[in-house]
């Protein structure tokens, strides 16, 4: 298929969604805004375009789809969306793993710098220098 015969389906297609969402704004107006909702929260470009093409499944799915070739786009941009959201989750799981690695790490390395504190504050408090305003005590620098 050359460039332009792509090109005319893509604008049949698209003048039938549009035909298809005049007919029904509100599902379309719907699919629109969680759409941008899902960029909004998400902000990732994945899941966006996936909400986008459900949308546009969802508008389409008002009306029967006679084209052989628009239900195979339909069914394995179905399947598409499915595999990239995903990854996107695994990715984000993956991400939220290592940001809890890393707060522990950096959670055990204050409480370590917190002892070493208060073991120098011990030593200068045993050798006599009293200084006007002390550090809380271990108890006020628990979690709180």
């Amino acid at each position: 298929m050359t460039a332009q015969a792509w090109m005319a389906i893509a604008m049949e297609w698209w003048n039938a969604w549009i035909a298809i969402a005049t007919r029904q704004p509100v599902i379309a107006a719907m699919g629109l805004a969680l759409a941008l909702l899902s960029l909004i929260l998400t902000r990732s470009v994945v899941i966006f375009l996936a909400a986008v093409f459900l949308a546009v499944i969802a508008v389409r799915a008002t009306a029967p789809v006679d084209d052989p070739l628009q239900r195979q786009v339909l069914a394995y941009g179905s399947l598409a969306v499915i595999v990239a959201v995903s990854l996107v989750a695994m990715a984000l799981r993956l991400r939220l793993r290592d940001t809890r690695d890393r707060l522990s790490q950096s959670q055990a390395r204050e409480a370590e710098l917190q002892g070493l504190y208060d073991s120098e504050v011990r030593w200068r408090q045993a050798a006599g220098d009293r200084r006007e305003t002390l550090p809380p005590a271990p108890s006020e620098t628990s979690e709180a």
